[in-house]
């Protein structure tokens, strides 16, 4: 495992005129593939720091650029690249991934796109992503919309409550689990100003819960 850890800290960033015009689930199968062929399982926290280190300007965190935003890696992988949507990759990030047949093909082609940058058409930004920026400006739509916040909800009206574990708690965060807890206590700040900005009392009460699940102020 420490030789794992040790090839995904090493890996090199592209230049971003190599990859800002390439979708991030191109890059995200493109990434699975390359661990794959370098021995590596496919887990979510290699995947997630992988793409990060080897793209950071499409998946670092807006406040905090020098981490990954995990969360939203891990609502990509759970939602674009399954079966019941783009086809290349199967799995959960509770255990591990594996890619279809499809997604090798799409990842050589976005390895092409990489190679030969002026073959990329420009994009724009997409409605999520505008929708996560302005969230970062102190927009609450996008704890109100994650799975964690609807769980966590719906755990207050039933009596056999679904467990809301740590792992979900550090995704959402876009944290990971060797993450200084001082950062993680900022994320949790920063988190909380937006729900009192926007007087969304109650995603400031689901935001104070997560901290305490994990000893936070």
């Amino acid at each position: 495992m420490d030789n794992y850890k040790k090839t995904v800290k090493n890996l090199k960033p592209y230049k971003e005129e190599q990859y800002k015009n390439v979708i991030q689930d191109q890059l995200a199968i493109f990434t699975m593939d390359l661990l794959e062929k370098k021995g590596i399982p496919l887990y979510f926290e290699y995947i997630g720091v992988a793409l990060f280190k080897l793209f950071p300007k499409k998946f670092a965190l807006i406040t905090f650029k020098e981490f990954p935003d995990l969360y939203r890696i891990s609502n990509m992988l759970r939602l674009h690249l399954r079966p019941s949507d783009r086809n290349w990759a199967v799995g959960n990030i509770k255990t591990n991934f594996s890619i279809t047949p499809l997604g090798r093909e799409f990842a050589k082609e976005t390895e092409r796109l990489l190679n030969n940058p002026e073959r990329q058409k420009n994009i724009r930004t997409n409605k999520d992503e505008a929708k996560r920026i302005k969230s970062i400006q102190g927009d609450v739509d996008e704890i109100l919309d994650s799975g964690l916040f609807k769980k966590w909800r719906e755990n207050k009206k039933e009596k056999n409550k679904e467990e809301i574990s740590e792992f979900e708690i550090l995704s959402f965060l876009g944290v990971m689990s060797f993450t200084k807890m001082d950062i993680i206590q900022k994320r949790i700040s920063r988190l909380r100003d937006i729900c009192k900005n926007t007087k969304n009392s109650e995603a400031e009460v689901f935001i104070n819960n997560i901290a305490k699940s994990l000893n936070l102020k």
